[in-house]
């Protein structure tokens, strides 16, 4: 998500549109935020418009638009994209998880009910 971001120029005056605020989404709504662009979220679940608000998320796009999107943008472009993310205190949401909690946290996937990802505490291995 960072890829496309920084090969568009998002920042001052850029309206950016981010679809769905899953797992990698909510990072890329706090990413074009921090890059100083205007973010507009697409989503289908009415239970995540406050949360694209708190993220720093708009609701409306108007005029020309593009879509771009890639895998990755290769070491270099990952390391640059780290040490931006670290410059402004740009992690993701997770849910610390004890290793007793794995089959609800996957049942909880199942259903979508994952905000925004699940972290397994490895001291709780036995």
């Amino acid at each position: 998500m960072y890829s496309p971001l920084k090969r568009w120029q998002a920042g001052s005056g850029k309206v950016v549109g981010i679809l769905g605020i899953g797992g990698l989404g909510h990072v890329a709504i706090k990413i074009a935020k921090a890059m100083g662009a205007q973010v507009v979220v697409f989503t289908t679940s009415e239970a995540k418009v406050a949360d694209a608000t708190r993220l720093g998320a708009f609701n409306v796009v108007k005029g020309r638009r593009s879509f771009s999107g890639s895998n990755i943008g290769g070491i270099a472009e990952t390391q640059e994209m780290l040490e931006f993310c670290a410059k402004h205190g740009i992690t993701a949401d997770i849910e610390l998880i004890s290793a007793s909690q794995v089959n609800d946290a996957f049942s909880r996937l199942e259903k979508g009910d994952v905000k925004y990802r699940f972290v397994l505490d490895m001291s709780t291995l036995q």
